[in-house]
């Protein structure tokens, strides 16, 4: 979990990134590791 919050969000080798594409990864990856990522079902009547 620390080497991910930590880690630096910077381009490739190549010149590339994606701001909103690597950043909801990056949101995914936090709330999984944290244990807060969950599916949130409707509700049946």
């Amino acid at each position: 979990m620390h080497a991910l919050w930590n880690a630096k969000l910077a381009p490739y080798e190549d010149g590339y990134f994606d701001p909103y594409y690597d950043g909801l990864l990056y949101l995914f990856s936090l709330m999984h590791l944290s244990g807060k990522y969950q599916v949130i079902k409707p509700q049946t009547h």
